[in-house]
This record gives structure tokens, C-alpha cells and sequence, in this order.
């Protein structure tokens, strides 16, 4: 497919996932998970790394709160997901991801490995060039999307969280579901995010605070928590838009 224009571009891109998508849901059904989507799939792996809500699940899966509703109540019917009473306050209650619904993310995720293996063996260096190039391109995106709504007095931090071993990316994976359903619970989050990267030792940031004030209230709590404690020999490239002075 020659690709001469936007529309191509997006095509190619939709086309690429469509494929993966198809692969996908073969290892799915062949591993006793018929009828599971790969958005299901997807949904899983944001539940089982903090999404404990519909508004969370919804903010990670960039879908709005009734579809994460839905599919939360598809995932609880099928037995992939379940609801347990908050320890800490019994009033609420939050998802988790049951036994089967594990099975189903390690299939899954093989089955997203094998073809990115394929397609990176195929392409050899390259691959690392078009993965950056695709990075760049959402994160304009988003942060084109995002000033347009971002409040006046609000104030974003944007980077990468950085390990140097294996060690350290475990220690953020382990200790970072934590961290984001604490900060996301914070008066002012308006959005948090850390994502790992193609890169397996490198973490994209992304925060939205609604003013200074929350901003700085976060980043206190912060350095007085597990999360700051554990991490703080990790190396952080931060960029932070909206402080005064």
C-alpha cells in the first residue's frame, strides 16, 4: 500500500491493528476465551495495574465512563473480574482481576509479543526509529488536545521516569499501582498517568493539577511516601508548566 497521504497513513495504522487484533483473538479463543475482545483484554491489564473504578478504567482505556461501566459488567459476568470491598473503607469497592481473567491477560499479552517479535525481527533497527516517531506523534496529540482544556491556574509535569536495571523497573512496576490510586484520589488530580515505554526500563509521565496549590500538596505527599522512598535514586526528566515565579 503506497502511502502518499493522512488518510492512507491512518488506514495503514487501522489496518496494522486489525491484523494484530485478529491474531490475537485466535490465542484468546484457542486458550478457552471465546467471545473476549482484545478491548476487554485491554481493559484487564488497566484494572490489574490500578484502574479500581469505572472513572479510572475509563481514563486509562480513553473511553467515557458509560462504556467503561459496560464493559466492566461484561468482564464481572464472564468471571474475568470481580469486586472486593475496600480495606481501608468499607463503604467503597474496588475491581479486581480474578484468576481467569489473569490467564486470559498472559494470553493475550504472548499472543502482542509474538507479533511485535515478528515485526521487529523483520524490520532490525528500524524498529526502534518508527516506535519513537509513533510516540512523538500521540504525545503531540495529547498535549495539543489537552491545552485546549486545560484550566487557567492548572499545572502539568511532563517527562520520562528513567531506570538504569531491571531491579529498578521492578521496583516501579510493583510499587506504582499504588502510586497512581493514591494520587488519582488526591483533591486537584485531574489526570495522572506513568506508562512504560517501548523501552522496558523507561516510564512516560503525564499529571494535570488543577492549581499550584494541589500541585505542590501532591508532590509533598509524595516525598514522604513508599512510592518517594523507594524510587528516589531513579532518574527523573521532567518538564513542569504552570508554577508561578
Amino acid at each position: 500500500m503506497e502511502v502518499s497521504s493522512g488518510t492512507q497513513f491512518a488506514q495503514l495504522l487501522v489496518r496494522a491493528l486489525d491484523v494484530m487484533v485478529d491474531e490475537v483473538l485466535v490465542s484468546l479463543e484457542s486458550a478457552g476465551h471465546p467471545g473476549l475482545t482484545v478491548a476487554n483484554e485491554l481493559a484487564m491489564q488497566a484494572i490489574d495495574h490500578g484502574a479500581s473504578s469505572a472513572a479510572t478504567l475509563a481514563r486509562e482505556t480513553g473511553v467515557s465512563r458509560q462504556a467503561a461501566a459496560k464493559t466492566i459488567g461484561t468482564l464481572e459476568a464472564l468471571g474475568y473480574v470481580t469486586r472486593d470491598v475496600d480495606p481501608t473503607d468499607a463503604r467503597k469497592k474496588y475491581l479486581r482481576v480474578t484468576p481467569r481473567g489473569h490467564s486470559a491477560i498472559s494470553v493475550g499479552a504472548a499472543a502482542f509479543d509474538q507479533i511485535f517479535d515478528r515485526w521487529k525481527q523483520h524490520n532490525g533497527p528500524a524498529s526502534s526509529e518508527v516506535i519513537a516517531a509513533l510516540e512523538t506523534l500521540i504525545t503531540t496529540g495529547q498535549r495539543n488536545r489537552d491545552s485546549d482544556e486545560r484550566p487557567i491556574d492548572s499545572v502539568r509535569l511532563t517527562g520520562q521516569l528513567i531506570c538504569t536495571s531491571d531491579d529498578e523497573a521492578r521496583l516501579v512496576a510493583d510499587h506504582l499501582p499504588t502510586h497512581l490510586a493514591l494520587t488519582r484520589a488526591e483533591p486537584g488530580c485531574i489526570l495522572f498517568d506513568v506508562t512504560q515505554t517501548a523501552d522496558p526500563l523507561t516510564w512516560q509521565v503525564e499529571e494535570l493539577f488543577e492549581d499550584e496549590a494541589a500541585f505542590t500538596a501532591h508532590q509533598d505527599r509524595v516525598a514522604n511516601s513508599e512510592w518517594g522512598r523507594v524510587t528516589a535514586m531513579i532518574e527523573r526528566r521532567y518538564c513542569v508548566e504552570g508554577l508561578s515565579g
